[in-house]
This record gives C-alpha cells, sequence and structure tokens, in this order.
C-alpha cells in the first residue's frame, strides 16, 4: 500500500519548517525534490535537470515539469552567482505560482518564508503522485 500522498507533505513541510533562512531552505528542498525525483525515476545517475527531463515522460502535467526547472534554475543562481539575492531570484514569485497551481493542503501563517516551505511539500507531493 503507498504512502498517502498527504504524508508526504506534512513530512517534507515538518523537515523545512523550523528552518528560518530561505537560501537554506531553497537548497533542502532542492536537495529533498531530487530524492523524489530518484525514486520516481528509478534513476540516481543524472542530476536534478536530467532527472526532471526523465520525469516529465512520466508526469502528465507540465505545469510540474515547468515549476522543478524552475526551481532548478534558482537553485543554480544561489551556487553559481557570488551576488545571488533571494529577493530578485524569483524565489518568492516561483513559491506563489506553486501554491496556486497546486492547492497545498498546509495550513500556516501567510509569511515569505512559510509560503516557500509549503510550496516545495506541495510540489514534492505532486511528485510522488506521479510517481506511484
Amino acid at each position: 500500500m503507498p504512502i498517502p500522498k498527504e504524508v508526504i507533505e506534512v513530512s517534507v513541510f515538518n523537515h523545512l519548517v523550523g528552518i528560518k533562512d530561505k537560501e537554506l531552505i531553497l537548497l533542502k528542498g532542492h536537495l529533498l525534490l531530487d530524492v523524489m525525483l530518484s525514486e520516481a525515476t528509478k534513476n540516481e545517475k543524472y542530476g536534478f535537470h536530467g532527472k526532471v527531463g526523465i520525469f516529465s515522460n512520466i508526469c502528465k502535467d507540465d505545469e510540474v515539469v515547468n515549476l522543478l526547472y524552475d526551481l532548478n534554475n534558482i537553485r543554480n543562481m544561489l551556487a553559481h552567482e557570488w551576488d545571488f539575492e533571494i529577493e530578485s531570484s524569483g524565489l518568492i514569485e516561483w513559491s506563489e505560482n506553486v501554491l496556486e497551481k497546486t492547492k497545498s493542503t498546509m495550513a500556516s501563517r501567510r509569511t515569505q518564508r512559510m509560503d516557500l516551505v509549503k510550496a516545495i511539500a506541495s510540489l514534492s507531493r505532486e511528485v510522488y503522485v506521479f510517481s506511484l
């Protein structure tokens, strides 16, 4: 019997909710999604981008795939640009977009940090759903 999708969302949310720094939430959230993609694609050889490419053949929702690619682009900016600024990276807009498109089941205060945590948790749930 598969794990209920809500349990995945709550687990990711609980793992990230105590982190105060948005950049660290981005990095750890990206890593959690990478693990989810490895499971969904049965592939650990490729990087995040490659796994999303394979996942796009499984996933019937192009928006989910695009949200994953967008997150990877933002994470790459953080990793490769010395003057990275979270406020101008598009991460906040990305999280709002995810929450709009995935309808998170998590209830919490509406802050940029909490929206980011909820967005990563919600997207993890969507990856899990398509991996069943």
